[in-house]
């Protein structure tokens, strides 16, 4: 056998420690027999449940995606920096090691048997054995079955497709949750440092990163080889990530203290609006699509005044008996204020004057918008307004 590699070299190395009369040859022959015991997976299902390769063997997923620009933190977009992960009989771990070698060229020896290097002949050219058998006996670590198979210990997703159903079940990226801790990790080695500087009120030009509020999460107990080659190496401890909606400040909303309709609304807002309602106010045609459209956008404005109307009612019930909102008109108090609630109900007056002078202001605001363009809209246009956006008023 000619030289091998320095990687396979040490591995021979560490097995003589372990193993009196160790013998290559014959451990490569042992080796391949045991390989198809181990499956190399990037989402191993034992993450789901520890006995879910039990009573039929559950087909090993080894994703394959490509890195796409959609955004998207996923397998494929992710520059991970160890291998597949593997799982099966913890016996056979020291196979997986040997196979996962990574060589001087940077592939693994696994990678050099499934390319039929001469490395690969040199390696497997025992006498006594079948070459062809050999490989083919250490590429089951790689190799599913044809048989497609999941497991009832697998969480389980029936998607709607067509007329009936597609099952998925639901695995756990073991290497792209790796790469997160282990990016983790990282960070806090190299924020030691920085935090001692801060601790001691010392300068630094460094920075560093902090992960509040991390959550440790434990796969496998006190056997963590059973669930895999990479929670192995983690001791079964990974990390989850804070994931809370945002807190969001509450807006500070303007509160009227003499018109809501001069104070808290604002018709440059509105320019598009108002532009492509002059455009079918123009228009030669007179038809149902037009008309349609004209009540459709004094919808959407009116749409916005009720949207800042909700906004002022949500503050604190009686804001306006406060001194600074004595010169708010009563009608526009009773509408904008939660405290009037029941009257508003009992009482539609003050929501009629506040419709009416909502029409005024859609009528005033289209002038402003659009100056000297603009159509002169009369009692008649303003009736049209107030009578359009009362039958549709849900405040």
């Amino acid at each position: 056998m000619t030289q091998l590699d320095p990687k396979i070299e040490e591995f021979i190395k560490e097995r003589k420690k372990k193993t009196k009369n160790f013998e290559l040859k014959a451990w490569l022959t042992n080796a391949a027999k045991r390989a198809g015991q181990r499956s190399l997976s990037s989402h191993p299902c034992t993450f789901s449940h520890p006995s879910s390769r039990n009573r039929g063997k559950t087909t090993s997923v080894i994703e394959s995606s490509k890195r796409r620009d959609d955004g998207y933190l996923r397998s494929g977009n992710v520059v991970i920096s160890c291998d597949l992960d593997s799982l099966g009989n913890a016996g056979a771990l020291d196979v997986d090691r040997f196979l996962m070698l990574r060589l001087q060229d940077g592939r693994t020896l696994l990678e050099h048997i499934e390319c039929e290097t001469e490395l690969c002949k040199c390696l497997l050219n025992i006498d006594g054995e079948d070459y062809k058998e050999l490989r083919k006996r250490f590429l089951a670590i790689k190799t599913p079955s044809s048989k497609l198979s999941t497991n009832d210990k697998i969480k389980q997703v029936y998607f709607p497709v067509d007329e009936g159903y597609h099952q998925f079940s639901v695995l756990t990226p073991s290497r792209l949750i790796t790469e997160m801790c282990n990016r983790i990790d990282e960070k806090r080695k190299e924020a030691i440092e920085v935090r001692q500087l801060r601790n001691a009120n010392k300068y630094s030009e460094l920075s560093f990163d902090e992960f509040p509020n991390l959550c440790e999460i434990n796969f496998g107990g006190q056997q963590p080889q059973n669930i895999s080659v990479l929670n192995t190496r983690r001791q079964g401890k990974f990390y989850l990530l804070e994931s809370l909606p945002p807190t969001l400040k509450k807006a500070k909303v303007r509160l009227p203290k003499r018109s809501f309709f001069k104070e808290c609304l604002w018709s440059g807002k509105f320019k598009d609006n108002f532009a492509g309602l002059h455009r079918l106010l123009m228009s030669d045609v007179n038809n149902i699509n037009i008309r349609n459209g004209i009540k459709g956008i004094i919808l959407n404005i009116f749409k916005h005044v009720e949207r800042q109307v909700m906004l002022i009612r949500n503050e604190e019930s009686g804001w306006t008996q406060r001194s600074q909102f004595d010169n708010l008109p009563t009608y526009q108090k009773h509408v904008l204020d939660q405290k009037y609630i029941n009257l508003r109900s009992n009482n539609l007056e003050s929501m009629e004057k506040f419709l009416k002078e909502c029409s005024r202001w859609i009528a005033i605001s289209y002038k402003e918008t659009m100056r000297n363009k603009a159509l002169d809209m009369h009692d008649a246009e303003i009736q049209y307004i107030y009578q359009l956006i009362a039958n549709y008023e849900s405040m």
